[in-house]
């Protein structure tokens, strides 16, 4: 968390949001996968109810009802399952929501080919090579649950991928080579959501982001104060550089 947000929290913090970060999804003690013990490698499922137990302890420390939650990469897919699966929201009285605004910076939101290496494995899968297994058992199941067309997709992004009361902003990066297609990074709107999908070259075509700059770019900084106040842009317009 210290090097993902390191550029986002302190900028936050100037404009008076009280910011909090976690790590989650380390390696089970004697688990057989996430070998490598890699941040963010435990299921997608056991990663939001981390961040369920989180954001129970900043409510309650805090007195705050709501939350803001800002995602990267991977990142969005813990929110949504959060939200979805882990008490974040409840669809039949939204003014129960724990989360006000969720912003997925470069989310892996509808899967993603990892710059075809999904394609890659696949052959090998053919082939007889377990890359599937492999992978989970050395960096994690998180990683194969992000291909595109995984189970854990499919179970996400089953229904409308927004739910009521909650304002969405997807940030993607026409950059970007972690998230592929990067399209993938959007969200589909349900009727009546408050949704926007927004590329970090939309009014800034100049603007080079790579998937980890999208955490720390001006232009991406700026989109997510904004996504969390829009009358940021009144004091503060939007720049390229």
């Amino acid at each position: 968390m210290a090097k993902t947000w390191n550029t986002m929290a302190p900028a936050l913090k100037e404009e008076g949001y009280c910011v909090f970060a976690l790590n989650y999804g380390s390696k089970k003690p004697g688990s057989g996968q996430n070998l490598l013990d890699m941040v963010g490698g435990d299921t997608i499922e056991d990663s939001a109810s981390t961040l369920a137990q989180f954001v129970d302890r900043v409510r309650n420390s805090t007195g705050a009802g709501q939350v803001d939650l800002i995602g990267h990469s991977q990142g969005a897919l813990v929110a949504r399952e959060y939200l979805k699966s882990g008490g974040g929201s409840d669809p039949g009285a939204p003014s129960n929501n724990t989360v006000h605004t969720l912003v997925s910076l470069a989310g892996t939101n509808q899967g993603t080919s990892f710059n075809l290496n999904q394609q890659l494995g696949a052959i090998a899968e053919m082939l007889g090579i377990p890359v599937i297994g492999l992978a989970a058992a050395t960096v994690g199941p998180s990683y194969v649950e992000q291909m595109t067309g995984s189970p854990f997709l499919k179970q996400l992004n089953a229904g409308p991928d927004t739910l009521p009361g909650i304002k969405y902003v997807a940030v993607g990066t026409k950059d970007d080579l972690m998230v592929t297609p990067p399209e993938h990074s959007f969200l589909e709107p349900a009727q009546g959501s408050d949704i926007q999908n927004i590329w970090i070259q939309d009014g800034c075509e100049s603007a080079h982001v790579d998937h980890m700059q999208v955490t720390s770019h001006p232009r991406a900084i700026w989109l997510t104060k904004k996504a969390l106040d829009p009358a940021y842009q009144e004091s503060s317009p939007g720049r390229c550089t």
